[in-house]
């Protein structure tokens, strides 16, 4: 830079000085991965030019001086990406990407069913599934026992035999991320306690011997069957429905008419009780 002029004498004067000037250095930055679902994994790239250091500043208040910085988001949202470049002179210059990255919630799946597991039994085998998945954009049902493959939010299904039946739902996100939740459906068979009126166990013929009821779906632990005299007096209890009575009262049998009282649950929880009599004939 020069500078001329004239003295007070008339006599011209100049002056000279050399200024460096530095160029200022480019910032530029992308990344491999821009969205995706939490924690998102993403990989900074570095296109700037004519600079020797570098401050990232990733959105959530951390950084790094890194030239092309690994980095993972870990909870959802989207943030602003911001890029310091400076130069071997001191240079500095700065670019901002506003809601750079976006990290979305990852799905999760979850269901419920009607009616309750308790009231499933083969009399009610129709069963209703509602999808209750969060930051899910599409399902998909998997109940391979039944051949049932469905993307609706609710489906029906007749389950018809009794035990556990596997159902899976699949949640998935538009990011390309998933859940899946497998739950073990029990369908109850129906109780059923059917109690002789009569029995003959004196003859031994191997025919109405023993005095026990025939059952389905039982808790046989819950089983308790008293019996009574005409008087009220308890002449034997029985906790095994398996076990029975064999009609003696003292080790002799003792023909005559008596009295009974049963009390269960079923396999659902539910209680049962049944009263009547019982004949012990010859």
């Amino acid at each position: 830079y020069t500078v001329s002029g004239i003295d007070s004498c008339g006599i011209p004067q100049t002056s000279s000085i050399n200024v460096q000037a530095y160029p200022l250095p480019v910032a530029s930055f992308n990344a491999d991965v821009l969205k995706g679902c939490a924690p998102l994994q993403t990989h900074f790239l570095n296109n700037s030019s004519g600079a020797t250091s570098y401050i990232w500043e990733f959105g959530d208040g951390n950084s790094s001086n890194d030239f092309e910085p690994n980095y993972e988001y870990i909870n959802a949202g989207k943030y602003d990406c911001k890029l310091q470049v400076f130069s071997a002179a001191g240079c500095k210059n700065t670019i901002t990407i506003p809601e750079m990255i976006e990290a979305a919630p990852h799905p999760v799946a979850n269901f419920i069913y009607t009616p309750d597991s308790i009231l499933i039994n083969e009399s009610t085998p129709q069963i209703i599934f509602i999808n209750k998945s969060i930051y899910a954009d599409s399902v998909v049902w998997e109940i391979p026992e039944y051949l049932i493959h469905s993307s609706n939010d609710t489906i029906i299904a007749t389950m018809q035999d009794t035990g556990y039946h596997s159902v899976q739902l699949i949640a998935m996100s538009n990011f390309g991320c998933s859940d899946t939740i497998i739950r073990n459906i029990y369908v109850n068979g129906d109780f059923v306690m059917y109690i002789p009126n009569a029995f003959s166990p004196c003859k031994q013929d191997g025919l109405n011997d023993l005095w026990k009821p025939v059952y389905a779906h039982l808790d046989k632990k819950s089983y308790k069957l008293t019996v009574f005299d005409r008087w009220g007096i308890e002449i034997i209890s029985i906790t095994n429905p398996d076990i029975g009575w064999d009609g003696k009262i003292g080790g002799e049998y003792i023909l005559g008419t008596y009295n009974f009282i049963m009390n269960c649950l079923d396999d659902r929880g539910v209680t049962h009780s049944a009263s009547g009599m019982v004949t012990v004939i010859p």
